[in-house]
């Protein structure tokens, strides 16, 4: 596939080269093992990826909100991992360095498991309840369709276990 393809471009491993070189018509098999072992790149598609990235985020992102969740909006772009990477670096550093190798970047944004006894906004404040986000390699998704928008009607990753997605799961807004 194209991803595999681009990664072995990107981030060559031992021996992946030789598969993308093909056998003279007068070379006998020792000779194209030969050649094989000796191939070597230089790689200069990292260098230009990186280079790309540091133009396009020369300046931050600039992010506002204008409503009544002005403070968690902030929160989520000064922390939207859960090891408290800035949505800036995330950009950065994960998602756009898979859409230039890949093509395609998969970004998930979850919640942790919310406990029945959490009825209310501010419960769910007070028990540090926050919105996340992770980046699922183009290589780990499989058995995936799209609708005619191009949105996903279906999507199955290693990287998602027993996760059920509820579009109409709303927090009652406390009295």
């Amino acid at each position: 596939p194209y991803w595999q393809e681009a990664l072995d471009l990107y981030e060559p491993l031992p021996n992946t080269l030789s598969r993308y070189l093909k056998k003279f018509e007068k070379e006998d098999n020792s000779e194209f093992s030969d050649r094989c072992r000796s191939l070597a790149q230089i790689n200069m598609i990292n260098l230009i990826v990186e280079a790309f990235l540091s133009m396009m985020f020369s300046t931050n992102i600039s992010i506002s909100s204008n409503s009544k969740y002005d403070t968690e909006v902030q929160a989520f772009v000064n922390s939207c991992t859960s090891q408290g990477t800035s949505l800036m670096d995330f950009l950065r550093e994960e998602v756009g360095l898979s859409a230039m190798v890949y093509g395609y970047s998969d970004i998930v944004v979850d919640m942790p498991e919310i406990s029945d006894n959490v009825l209310s906004q501010e419960q769910f404040k007070a028990n540090g309840y926050k919105p996340y986000c992770y980046l699922i390699p183009p290589l780990n998704r499989y058995n995936w369709s799209l609708d005619i928008n191009g949105n996903f009607e279906t999507y199955c990753s290693d990287d998602i276990v027993n996760t059920q997605i509820q579009a109409d799961l709303q927090l009652a807004d406390s009295p």
